[in-house]
């Protein structure tokens, strides 16, 4: 097997995304592919291997805008007695 740090590929003309329920192998690992078919006709498949199944779980990135502080032009804050 050839081992990547990185992998980078750009599709274009993306007509639909398939991802496959996670597969278990008798040998503890893993498997999930990602289909992505193309309106030129055109499929590519992503296959994805890990020892356990939690690793081929979909996370959702978290949100940090709300981390950032809105500031208005022209606010003055009122003093509250």
């Amino acid at each position: 097997m050839i081992g990547y740090n990185l992998v980078q590929a750009v599709v274009y003309d993306v007509k639909e995304i398939v991802t496959e329920p996670i597969e278990e192998f008798e040998q503890h690992a893993c498997q999930r592919e990602i289909v992505v078919n193309t309106t030129q006709g055109e499929t590519f498949r992503l296959v994805l291997q890990a020892e356990n199944k939690k690793a081929l779980e979909f996370r959702k990135k978290p949100r940090l805008d709300w981390l950032k502080p809105k500031v208005f032009k022209g606010y003055k804050p009122t003093s509250q007695a």
